[in-house]
């Protein structure tokens, strides 16, 4: 049992010179105390770093790095990615953790970051905190006997150092078809494209008239199974044209796995008996400010609708209350309501539907929510319908 008020601690922005402590806290909780792990140069984003001190100093912290993602078509959002929350083993159980994420959420805030992500330990733990499960993600394995070469697979060919702007367009052309897809540094780019310290990347495009049209990208693996870092398709003529390219690895790959949104179209261009297809859950969700990721949101530029909604965030306070979310060609309009609201939904359901983890008709009929006007479920989920979440990277 966590018992706050009974430690006396101090929230605040980790100073520089206690940093290195920040990195020894990490060590230990992820790394088993390898103290070559954690350092900044290991970021490839710009990340803020916030501690919980008590009069033995620092004892525990939350990272947030700083990212932009996709969301479909309409404007990039800004996005905290939580990271490297961690407690000396000797300072568990007193909450510190708990607070820190709080303090957090309000720097988030007020840093304007919309929405947040993270890869928990726990869902239950980060749960408590408003956090949700995001989307599901499908894991392939795939023999590269049973592919087939197809007459675009003569399109295919080795990417060159010229090819990566074409490839980062690629890239983004697909990401607008999802939500939560992180709009990668240059930086980024380069940790997944360039050569591995002991290993070569191997990345293949398909640009038969030009732009890329679809690319994948691997490093290292083995005879018995290859993992690909990246493999997206425009269309999928694209993907057929690069799955016949894995096929010409035969020799050397018994067994390619990879990871896909829910919504990929391998089980129509390739349905064999020999392909396993595991579904995996993701990161966790979590709107931080409700009226500002709502009005960044485009939807259906035909929807016009309107709800009165309650929002339930304890430990958001800003979120807290009713809200009148109005759309007129597209465009989210969010102001405080007074009236009596239509629905109440908690900032879990709210973030799953605002990041497309799920529907709110799947939100409500698999935990239940509190619907008193039909006709405003039917608007907000008018408002929110669209592609759904997705995300390659991990932090």
């Amino acid at each position: 049992m966590e018992h706050w008020h009974h430690h006396p601690i101090e929230l605040k922005v980790i100073a520089a010179e206690d940093m290195q402590r920040a990195w020894d806290i990490a060590a230990q909780a992820f790394s088993h105390g390898e103290r070559s792990e954690f350092n900044a140069d290991a970021f490839n984003t710009p990340f803020d770093a916030y501690g919980v001190y008590d009069e033995d100093g620092l004892q525990a912290q939350v990272g947030v790095n700083r990212y932009k993602v996709f969301m479909g078509s309409g404007p990039i959002m800004e996005m905290a990615g939580v990271g490297g929350v961690s407690c000396l083993p000797a300072k568990r159980g007193r909450g510190y953790v708990g607070r820190c994420l709080v303090y957090a959420l309000e720097q988030m805030q007020d840093s304007g970051q919309h929405i947040s992500m993270l890869f928990p330990f726990s869902q239950a733990f980060y749960r408590k905190y408003g956090w949700e499960a995001g989307g599901p993600r499908r894991r392939y394995e795939v023999p590269s006997r049973i592919l087939q070469v197809v007459k675009e697979t003569s399109d295919v060919r080795l990417a060159t150092d010229d090819d990566a702007l074409a490839i980062q367009q690629c890239y983004a052309r697909f990401a607008m078809k999802y939500r939560g897809m992180i709009e990668r540094t240059e930086r980024e780019w380069k940790s997944i494209l360039d050569h591995g310290k002991k290993h070569f990347t191997y990345t293949y495009v398909y640009a038969p008239n030009g732009p890329v049209e679809g690319y994948l990208t691997y490093r290292k693996g083995s005879w018995e199974s290859t993992h690909i870092r990246e493999f997206i398709s425009i269309n999928n003529t694209a993907q057929r044209a690069l799955l016949g390219l894995l096929h010409r690895l035969d020799m050397q790959v018994e067994k390619f796995a990879w990871h896909a949104p829910s919504d990929d179209a391998l089980w129509w261009n390739t349905g064999h008996n020999d392909i396993n297809t595991s579904i995996e859950p993701t990161c966790m969700v979590r709107v931080v400010d409700v009226p500002a990721a709502l009005q960044l949101w485009r939807t259906n530029p035909a929807i016009r609708a309107g709800a009165c909604i309650e929002v339930l965030d304890p430990h958001a306070p800003w979120n807290q209350g009713v809200w009148e979310v109005e759309c007129d060609s597209g465009q989210v309009s969010v102001k405080r309501g007074h009236e009596t609201p239509q629905l109440t939904l908690d900032i879990q359901a709210l973030s799953q539907a605002v990041c497309g983890a799920a529907s709110l008709t799947a939100i409500r009929s698999s935990r239940g929510m509190d619907v008193r006007d039909e006709a405003g479920f039917v608007a907000l989920e008018q408002i929110l319908t669209g592609p759904p979440m997705w995300m390659n990277d991990g932090f």
